[in-house]
């Protein structure tokens, strides 16, 4: 290709030379040669990561953050593919038209087949039943659309989508139960419906502690400082960064 595009080249040039500029007809003009789209990487790595974290998108990046807040790097460009009602599962990013899944044990993204990439990022298929932990029974209308167990094995992380007639529109709540006694609460620890602000379950850390993303729509009581959390279900929360909904993805949920 390269050796024909050098003919072409040398013989125009001596057109130019010999004759003066031929007009010509809309037939006559060539046609302009576009180079094809380069392939995208097949892997993209970055430094180390930590055992569990959460990306995050923001300012047009996605953000790696440790669970303790350090920020661990960020790729620009990028943007995270999951639902707000999503359970935890695979992270999966997207740059333009080229989906990657991360491997955080080598931190490092691979690329993946768009198909591959929305399934993977999908962890939790709607239409299956899934099991509903003893004493999750609410008078007010909504559904369990998924349930984690602990790593421990003593609670069980929730997410509960209300609406109907206790809410405006629909409102993901997480909740937490102790399987030995007592109903679900939510995360933030107020039982009132009234009072709960949303929330997105994130998955559990290697600690016991529930990753919850919490907000406030605007049919919902909003929480002062919207970002991700860890939850204590003994009591007790910590901020880890900010993040708005439904942009924010646990990597090794336990």
């Amino acid at each position: 290709m390269e050796r024909k595009l050098l003919i072409f080249a040398i013989v125009g040039t001596t057109l130019v030379a010999c004759t003066s500029a031929p007009r010509t007809t809309p037939s006559q003009t060539p046609r302009a040669i576009h180079p094809a789209p380069a392939a995208p990487p097949r892997t993209i790595a970055f430094p180390k990561l930590t055992k569990q974290g959460v990306a995050v998108e923001r300012a047009g990046a996605v953000v790696f953050v440790a669970l303790d807040g350090h920020v661990l790097g960020r790729l620009q460009g990028f943007t995270l593919v999951a639902g707000a009602v999503d359970a935890p599962g695979a992270l999966v990013l997207r740059l333009e038209h080229a989906w990657y899944v991360l491997d955080a044990a080598s931190s490092i993204l691979r690329h993946v087949a768009g198909r591959r990439a929305e399934h993977l990022a999908t962890a939790v298929d709607p239409a299956i039943d899934l099991p509903t932990p003893p004493g999750m029974v609410w008078d007010h209308e909504g559904y369990w659309r998924y349930a984690m167990l602990s790593p421990d094995g003593n609670h069980v992380l929730a997410q509960w989508i209300a609406h109907g007639t206790t809410h405006a529109c629909d409102v993901p709540i997480a909740y937490v139960e102790t399987l030995q006694s007592g109903p679900p609460i939510p995360v933030t620890g107020s039982a009132q419906v009234g009072e709960i602000p949303a929330s997105l379950v994130l998955g559990w850390t290697r600690t016991d502690r529930a990753l919850v993303l919490l907000f406030g729509p605007a049919c919902d009581p909003s929480v002062s400082r919207p970002g991700v959390y860890t939850v204590d279900p003994a009591g007790g929360i910590e901020w880890v960064t900010r993040a708005k909904v439904p942009f924010a993805r646990m990597w090794n949920t336990s």
